[in-house]
């Protein structure tokens, strides 16, 4: 678009906004003085209002100056086409004298040359052990999460950089993005593989799966305390490793589980008891 229009209409603009400024900065000098003479009686008071009512309708016009001068401005913007990133043209699409339609024409395709990013999907048993080792939503991970972008011939490492909000209803599938390095192999649409490594803490507390007892919505173990006798414990279970259940919450690394006899057990009981008529 030729911008001269635009341009001789943003300078009508300013010169609108230089000429309500001065009006502005007249109409407050005038009201000063009229503080001052309502003070000596020397006008009167309606006169003081008619100098107020003429600040305040100066300090409205030059508001609206200044926001005519915006919208002039916003209009030479759009003269002059910007790219929202630096990358890579691809081949240009129209010419000059080709006709444009808004929405419509598409000029040219512009890639990141930076950035790299593999979009893929998850299925529902995939997302769930992305949430349970934090990797998904609000639980920090224990450790940074390992991801790359497989091509067939070598790996490219990379973070995750988006996760969805929903799953798609006609897939049921759950979409994440992988941000990786830019290199001139990663090609736009190439297909590959991308791999995940869940972290895993390094200090996990582990008890047997078959010691968690649920109690209602409550999750428990019977525990030993320091005088021999049986107490429950209300704890917070984290992942299944095999026959070894995660212990979130609830347990300290002194405590005793107690696995035999469990349906046996009450609060209080003598686990020496217990123990001696199992055997």
């Amino acid at each position: 678009m030729d911008p001269r229009p635009f341009e001789a209409q943003a300078e009508v603009r300013r010169a609108e906004l230089r000429q309500a400024a001065a009006q502005r900065t007249y109409a407050a000098a005038k009201y000063k003085r009229a503080l001052e003479l309502v003070k000596a009686n020397a006008i009167s008071k309606e006169e003081l209002e008619t100098r107020r009512f003429e600040m305040q309708n100066a300090e409205a016009e030059e508001a609206l100056a200044k926001a005519q001068l915006e919208t002039a401005l916003l209009n030479l913007e759009f003269t002059q086409i910007r790219a929202p990133i630096s990358g890579k043209l691809g081949e240009i699409l129209l010419k000059e004298g080709n006709l444009v339609k808004a929405g419509q024409s598409e000029l040219t395709t512009l890639i990141d040359d930076q950035n790299a990013y593999a979009d893929f999907k998850i299925n529902d048993k995939a997302f769930l052990k992305l949430v349970r080792a934090g990797v998904l939503g609000n639980v920090p991970p224990f450790a940074p999460i390992q991801a790359w972008f497989d091509d067939g011939e070598r790996r490219y490492p990379g973070e995750l950089s988006f996760t969805d909000n929903a799953f798609d209803p006609q897939t049921l599938t759950y979409t994440l993005k992988l941000q990786l390095k830019a290199s001139p192999e990663l090609a736009a649409n190439r297909i590959g593989r991308v791999t995940l490594e869940l972290p895993i803490s390094r200090e996990l507390m582990l008890i047997p799966d078959k010691a968690v007892q649920t109690e209602l919505t409550d999750r428990f173990v019977w525990i030993s305390s320091q005088d021999g006798t049986a107490q429950k414990a209300k704890v917070r279970v984290g992942r299944l490793f095999g026959s070894e259940r995660e212990i979130l919450e609830g347990l300290k690394p002194e405590d005793t589980v107690v696995l035999s006899a469990q349906q046996k057990l009450r609060i209080g009981t003598k686990l020496r008891s217990i123990e001696e008529k199992a055997q």
